[in-house]
């Protein structure tokens, strides 16, 4: 029998993540937009050729999860505090995996009741190319690790199974996301304010100067073993794809950057280090998100 998984957020990421466990699992997507929600339910899951079954609900139905042996949470760091008070309401039973860039939102879903909570990094990188279809950029992988209570063997075995779809765990999660926000901080403002491609970054010469300065700042504060090296072989594997930061402003949206770069930031203030580059990138998208957003 097929496990039953629920998804809260189908963004791109909710939406490749939910795809890649249809075919293992009974997965409902709990969506905002009623417009997603009738095409999801009446035309699936559209993904690499296939039609995949998923069900969609509107809002966060907590009847519906009683029935989820896991729920992700796949929606922008910034939305949590807006269903805050429905993540509480889940049965405490089930285990929660967060899946957000950034590490600000780690205080905050500390506090759930939830007895059981995982979190996440991930280098996926995906397409939103309507509300019921997406578009995987990529090969990756998924480290998740325990934030509070465990992990049940059960749980561990479903996920690391996954054909072409890795799952890994990790017993130092927050070790994994500060390599992940190493990344994020170095990569995801520069292109977004430059609308480049990750490779570009690397190819260009003046831009992987600019891009070498801002790792070493950026590392003062994490203190990343052979930072460079990862933050280049990322780029390298991912070198046609747009990050979510270069995204987010093409698409007049609202980034991620008070979760990625300001806890970067306040580090290298505890530090007494500067923070002149990331200070100076950081104006730069709240700048541009204050054209639009």
């Amino acid at each position: 029998m097929k496990p039953s998984i629920g998804i809260i957020g189908a963004g791109a990421m909710g939406l490749l993540y939910a795809a890649h466990l249809a075919k293992y699992a009974h997965v409902t997507l709990y969506v905002r937009r009623e417009e997603q929600l009738e095409s999801l339910n009446k035309n699936g899951l559209h993904f690499n050729g296939e039609t995949l079954p998923v069900q969609a609900t509107k809002g966060i139905s907590f009847e519906k999860m009683k029935q989820h042996g896991i729920i992700l949470i796949a929606v922008k760091s910034y939305e949590l505090e807006h269903i805050w008070t429905d993540l509480n309401k889940i049965p405490s039973e089930i285990p929660l995996l967060f899946i957000q860039n950034g590490i600000a939102h780690l205080k905050f879903i500390l506090d759930l009741t939830a007895t059981n909570i995982w979190a996440a990094t991930t280098t996926y990188g995906a397409k939103r190319l309507n509300d019921f279809s997406v578009e995987q950029k990529g090969k990756g992988k998924t480290i998740f690790g325990v934030l509070k209570g465990s992990v049940a063997t059960e749980k561990l075995n479903f996920l690391q199974q996954l054909a072409d779809f890795s799952f890994e765990f990790s017993n130092d999660i927050k070790k994994a996301m500060y390599e992940k926000l190493l990344i994020n901080a170095a990569v995801n403002p520069l292109t977004a304010v430059l609308g480049a491609k990750n490779g570009d970054l690397i190819q260009n010469e003046n831009w992987r100067e600019l891009l070498h300065e801002i790792v070493e700042e950026v590392n003062r504060a994490l203190q990343i073993d052979d930072a460079m090296q990862k933050v280049e072989q990322v780029l390298i594997a991912t070198k046609e794809n747009l990050s979510s930061m270069a995204t987010d402003v093409k698409l007049n949206r609202r980034t991620e950057i008070d979760s990625i770069l300001l806890p970067v930031i306040r580090l290298l203030e505890e530090g007494n280090y500067p923070a002149t580059r990331l200070g100076t990138l950081y104006k730069l998208i709240k700048g541009k998100e204050q054209q639009y957003v």
